[in-house]
């Protein structure tokens, strides 16, 4: 991975094909995706010019609704929580914040949403009747949004890890020795494949806030992937895929006569090269 590579995050649907892309870069820059993972198709949504926190999004199980906190010290108010129809940023519905501490959501249904504010009522726009609306305290930076989303996605934590302030000029600013480890088991063809994805630290100055290492494992097979932005198993058929990001591209990754070989990697679409473009979004977009 590159430092001048664009950062990669998505967002997979629990249910059906669905999923959300954000692409990153420069750091004020985002564009949103939509991946439709049956055909690996990808339609370009809407550029935004703020900071998009990836890690407190997510996405409704059937992918209709995003959930998403952005932050832009340029507006008025700079920090803010909305729910959108990807692939547009466009609000439905807003809750303003005064500072990146808190905000965000999960949905825990296509009609129930955790709102990680305080209170709920504080919103520009307007919310069906159909969805309901808890709150949390409103507290945290990702977590614990990101624990409690990637604990109902199969994540688990199998190791804690040793933090170590440094300089941050040739390593990341927060070193963690041993790292963090999260784990997740899938079976595929008969066999038993465990995702292993190791924190090894947080943010590094010139490629994010998360330094990420992952590996495949089954029965002493070790399949190792190195540093990615993302890797989940799709869900989508009897048999997982992985699906992961590095570089500026997403790739699947699908296992054949019982084993995941490199040679089936496949390069689903390369995003270093979009630019940033004004785009409205329709009409559609800004209806319930």
């Amino acid at each position: 991975m590159a430092a001048t590579d664009p950062r990669i995050y998505f967002l997979l649907a629990r249910t059906g094909t669905s999923a959300v892309v954000f692409r990153r870069g420069p750091t004020a820059q985002v564009l949103m995706l939509a991946w439709d993972r049956g055909s690996d198709i990808f339609e370009e949504g809407q550029w935004m010019k703020a900071r998009v926190f990836e890690r407190r999004c997510d996405l409704s199980p059937n992918g209709q609704l995003l959930v998403y906190y952005a932050q832009d010290y340029r507006r008025d108010p700079p920090v803010w929580t909305c729910i959108s129809r990807p692939p547009w940023f466009t609000a439905l519905a807003t809750w303003p914040k005064g500072s990146s501490y808190g905000g965000g959501g999960q949905f825990t249904s296509n009609r129930g949403l955790i709102l990680n504010h305080s209170d709920a009522r504080l919103c520009d726009g307007s919310v069906p009747d159909w969805l309901e609306i808890q709150t949390t305290y409103g507290t945290g930076e990702d977590q614990p949004l990101l624990e409690e989303r990637e604990t109902r996605d199969g994540w688990m934590r199998s190791q804690n890890g040793k933090a170590r302030w440094t300089s941050g000029e040739d390593e990341p600013r927060l070193v963690l020795d041993p790292p963090i480890v999260h784990v997740n088991r899938r079976r595929v063809l008969g066999n038993v494949w465990t995702l292993v994805r190791e924190l090894r630290g947080r943010f590094e100055q010139q490629t994010g806030p998360y330094t990420e290492h992952f590996r495949l494992e089954c029965d002493g097979r070790v399949r190792d992937l190195g540093r990615c932005d993302q890797v989940e198993w799709d869900l989508r058929g009897k048999n997982p895929d992985l699906v992961f990001a590095r570089g500026g591209r997403i790739w699947r990754w699908t296992a054949r006569r019982g084993d995941f070989d490199p040679d089936d990697i496949v390069e689903l679409i390369d995003l270093r090269g979009c630019t940033f473009s004004h785009r409205e979004a329709p009409t559609s977009a800004g209806k319930w």
